[in-house]
Formats: structure tokens, C-alpha cells, sequence
């Protein structure tokens, strides 16, 4: 992340804008936060594909971001969002397309985070977005967005 002047805090949307064409995230953690919307100077996007995933993430033409499911291990791909040292994550709210009970949400510290009514508290540094399905089919997990609700550490 580079540094600049920031806000105090605030809210911001992860997604990735409908016809932009059909791509993949790269291991270039500031590039992969600018491909969805998000500012660089902010946040780092880090996709991995795990031991199951044959793919990194997906960025779909049709405006969603795809994470690829390893139907034998549960392991499956991820996308993991790291905010700026100077500030904290309080919270998300993920608009699922398709197969979000697939899904698993943790905090930085790898403790699983349960939405209630729909927001995720996270009040931490990071948070990870995975496939874990375990399906005798591909079950892909699709996220049109991720709403990231964001304050400067006291």
C-alpha cells in the first residue's frame, strides 16, 4: 500500500463493473484492489487459489467476482482484504449472486465471522472471503459486492 492523506474513515464498495470483460485477479495485491473499485493507497487484495482451486479468482464480464471451489478438500480460493496500518475495518456487507453458503468469512485472526442481518463485524486489520465448498460438482462462490465500512485507529 502506498501512503497518502486519507479520510478519517468511511464506507467503500468492492466490485467489478458489469461489461469490463472477463479476467483473473493476479498476485498484484494493489492492482487487484484497483480492478474492484477499491483505492490502493487504502487497501491490498490478496488472491490465492489455495491447495483445490486450479484458478485465482474471477472477475466476470458480467459484473462479479467468482472464487473457485475445490470439491474435494474444502479449500478452495479466496480473496483477502487488508486495510492501510492507520486504520481499522468495522464492518462488510456482501451482496452474494450466487452460492454464498459456500462461503466462509474470517477475521485477522482466522476466527469465522457470522453476518447478522447481513453485516459481518469484523473490527480488525483484515478480513478473508473463501470457498469452501466440498460439492461432487464445481460449486463457484459469486460476490457483486462487498461493502467495507472503515474508521482511522484511535
Amino acid at each position: 500500500m502506498k501512503k497518502k492523506d486519507a479520510p478519517v474513515g468511511g464506507t467503500v464498495t468492492a466490485s467489478y463493473p458489469k461489461d469490463k470483460g472477463t479476467t483473473n485477479m493476479t498476485d498484484d495485491a494493489e492492482a487487484n484492489a484497483e480492478a474492484i473499485g477499491l483505492d490502493s493507497d487504502l487497501f491490498n487484495v490478496v488472491a490465492s487459489k489455495n491447495t483445490g482451486s486450479s484458478t485465482i479468482c474471477g472477475l466476470n464480464n458480467a459484473g462479479y467476482i467468482a472464487l473457485y471451489c475445490n470439491k474435494n478438500t474444502s479449500d478452495g480460493g479466496s480473496i483477502e482484504f487488508i486495510i492501510d496500518s492507520d486504520y481499522v475495518i468495522d464492518s462488510i456487507v456482501i451482496s452474494w449472486k450466487q452460492n454464498g453458503q459456500y462461503a466462509k468469512v474470517t477475521d485477522a485472526s482466522g476466527s469465522v465471522v457470522t453476518a447478522v442481518n447481513n453485516v459481518y463485524t469484523i473490527n480488525g486489520s483484515s478480513f478473508k472471503i473463501q470457498d469452501i465448498a466440498n460439492q461432487t460438482s464445481s460449486t463457484q462462490v459469486h460476490i457483486y459486492s462487498i461493502e467495507i465500512t472503515y474508521s482511522a485507529k484511535a
